[in-house]
């Protein structure tokens, strides 16, 4: 299973570079041909586009039903529910929001001082930054977002559990020191892999 996964990730990332490198020589043949001598040519962010390799192979499947994001070291079992029960020992998953498809929300504790007991698996997610990568599995499909944007809200704030026709994985938290807030980490689904 994980050698077809390998398999496929290098035949995306040769079809992706040959992509990209189709186009640069576009743009290249398009800047002699139209761009004078004061304009500049558009220029392309290869970072963008490309899926670090490394980390997609040190992600470890433990669970079912997971999150995982390399960069804060976590990967924590998802079970549906956010109360407080559920949220002891493992992410929650917000009924009524999206399982695969559509605004797929969840909630984790925060090491604050209303909840001394448990596992803290959201704990530094507000370390994460734009682009960084998350790794969401649900029935042997695995899903890869990348975070999109960070904001505060407050804890009656309720639009960001709303559907979506695009896919996203919104990640929902406390703030220490900001009992009435929640932080909110939205990703929008990057790839999309079958094994």
């Amino acid at each position: 299973m994980r050698k077809y996964l390998e398999r496929k990730i290098i035949l995306s990332n040769i079809l992706i570079v040959s992509i990209i490198f189709a186009f640069i020589l576009c743009v290249k043949f398009d800047r002699n041909l139209y761009v004078g001598a004061n304009e500049v040519a558009p220029t392309i962010d290869v970072k963008e586009i490309t899926i670090n390799d490394e980390i997609i192979d040190n992600v470890e499947i433990k669970y079912n039903w997971q999150i995982a994001i390399p960069k804060i070291n976590l990967i924590a079992p998802i079970s549906e529910g956010s109360d407080i029960v559920t949220l002891r020992n493992n992410v929650g998953h917000i009924t009524g929001t999206g399982l695969s498809k559509g605004n797929i929300s969840l909630a984790g504790h925060t090491n604050t001082a209303n909840y001394k007991n448990g596992i803290f698996y959201f704990d530094r997610i507000n370390e994460l930054d734009v682009a960084d990568m998350v790794y969401y599995r649900i029935n042997n499909q695995d899903y890869i977002f990348k975070v999109e944007n960070k904001k505060v809200v407050s804890e009656n704030d309720l639009s960001v559990l709303g559907e979506s026709e695009e896919n996203k994985l919104t990640l929902i938290t406390c703030i220490e020191g900001q009992r009435r807030n929640r932080l909110i980490v939205i990703c929008t689904e990057y790839e999309n892999i079958k094994i």
